[in-house]
């Protein structure tokens, strides 16, 4: 039988819109199977198409591919907000904070509300891991007045208070926006943390086994076996990570 070599379609914005919001419900697999018939997310060549297979591949557990796919897109389309702001904490991650903020600060301000809440918000994060937390708080009062009850800028907050070792406020905040947002991975990830971080070892559990039973999502699988393994639940662990190789 010949093989057929037809390159597939790359994919609509419907396409993109589909698999944004599936990751958005914590649906990776569901998004991945969404793909089945389009190109494969390697080579989405549009910029946002790029960003939302990065963020695709980060819920999958796959950083690496989605830190090649977030500096790709934002090559393609420098000026696109959601690729400056992925390229900033791509940054953080691997040239540390004050790169980040050099970067950012080198940038123009994006023109919409929303673009601009979070590339500010952006901006705080990396002041605030500097300890510029008065700079910070400046940069986060104007992103939450743009975007108010946006997930991303709240969880910049949560950060924050962090940052400034209010840890009992950063993690009351925490445990409300869990509840509202509790397929967020960010979240998820955030409420573990600081539930570790304070001594609350069971609501961390709780917190990642609940977006282990709930979700389809790699990272809090990851920091579940992770939990299990320090609390010397070998058994535990290992049945999480079979979850993941499945």
């Amino acid at each position: 039988m010949p093989h057929d070599e037809t390159p597939r379609a790359q994919p609509t914005e419907a396409d993109v819109d589909l698999v944004d919001a599936l990751c958005d419900d914590g649906r990776p697999l569901a998004a991945l199977a969404a793909t089945a018939t389009l190109a494969p997310l390697a080579r989405w060549s549009e910029g946002r198409a790029r960003l939302i297979a990065a963020r695709l591949h980060h819920l999958l557990g796959a950083p690496a591919e989605a830190d090649r796919l977030v500096l790709a897109a934002l090559r393609r389309t420098p000026g696109e907000p959601r690729a400056r702001v992925r390229a900033a904490f791509w940054a953080m991650d691997h040239r540390g904070p004050h790169a980040a903020w050099l970067r950012l600060a080198r940038e123009v301000e994006p023109d919409e509300p929303m673009p601009l809440a979070r590339w500010l918000a952006t901006r705080a994060h990396a002041a605030a891991r500097l300890r510029d937390v008065t700079t910070a708080e400046a940069l986060l009062d104007r992103a939450e007045r743009l975007a108010p009850g946006d997930a991303f800028v709240a969880r910049e907050r949560v950060h924050l208070l962090e940052a400034d070792d209010r840890l009992a406020e950063a993690h009351a905040l925490a445990r409300e926006h869990h509840a509202r947002w509790p397929r967020d991975v960010a979240a998820v990830g955030q409420l573990a943390a600081l539930a570790l971080a304070r001594g609350f070892t069971d609501e961390a559990r709780a917190a990642l086994e609940g977006a282990e039973r709930d979700t389809e999502l790699a990272p809090p699988l990851w920091t579940l076996a992770r939990l299990h393994l320090v609390a010397g639940r070998r058994a535990e662990a290992e049945a999480t990570l079979d979850r993941l190789a499945e």
